[in-house]
């Protein structure tokens, strides 16, 4: 009985310890709303580096907007909205900086029609691919077996299927290319120094450099990124872009 009663004292001192430690938890929304902007993006940084949501692109980007590194902010609200492209809150953070660095240009989303669309319904392709193949197969049984189930009507539905099935295997993979593959950049700077080759050969003339730049190769772990600029190709260091 005494071990019990010990055993239970033990684990409501641990669980009451555990409660006052998440208590005082600070989240990088309370610390952007104190103005501790430097500490939020301390705390978002782990996250950044490792898997980050919505919300920690999103709450980045607001800490460094509030800072004045508005294209370091416009970076974080387009990763924000590569997540959530439909994201209303995002791209209104996101032309508002934009327009801190240009002011008589205006925002464009980044992300294509279909792009955001097959995000928007990512959550139907995987399901939809089950039902149209289910359907397809019963097809097949229903031909091939010549058993008369009182299913006839589904033959007809053989075409809708595969045309269902062809769309959403199509738009899986787009979507496993959208979230896997980097293809977008935001320079860090207004005049970021150009190379002919990733052999560090600069330059020499004097480029305009579009603050987002289209990614031709890329790879995670490499110094050098190359882009394209008006038909042209270009190599730029890769810790002078934001890359998503």
């Amino acid at each position: 009985m005494r071990f019990l009663l010990l055993t239970y004292l033990i684990l409501s001192s641990s669980l009451l310890t555990l409660a006052n430690d998440d208590s005082t938890k600070v989240s990088s929304e309370q610390l952007i709303k104190s103005g501790e902007f430097d500490a939020a993006l301390e705390m978002l940084e782990p996250k950044l580096n490792q898997n980050p949501s919505f919300s920690d692109f999103y709450n980045s980007g607001v800490a460094y907007a509030k800072k004045k590194e508005y294209r370091k902010a416009l970076g974080a609200f387009e990763s924000a909205l590569k997540i959530d492209p439909s994201s209303n809150e995002a791209q209104v953070n996101a032309s508002f900086v934009y327009k801190k660095i240009v002011p008589d240009d205006v925002w464009e989303n980044p992300f294509t029609w279909t792009e955001r669309m097959i995000v928007a319904f990512r959550s139907f392709w995987v399901p939809a691919i089950l039902i149209s193949s289910l359907i397809l197969a019963l097809v097949v049984f229903l031909y091939v077996s010549k058993v008369d189930l009182g299913l006839s009507w589904i033959k007809k539905l053989w075409l809708p299927a595969a045309l269902i099935l062809i769309l959403s295997l199509v738009a899986l993979n787009k979507l496993n290319e959208y979230h896997t593959k980097h293809h977008l950049a935001i320079t860090q700077k207004s005049e970021p120094a150009m190379y002919i080759s990733p052999d560090g050969v600069p330059v020499k003339d004097k480029i305009n450099t579009p603050i987002r730049v289209n990614i031709q190769e890329y790879n995670k772990d490499s110094n050098w990124v190359s882009i394209t600029n008006n038909s042209e190709r270009f190599w730029l260091k890769t810790e002078d872009l934001i890359i998503y």
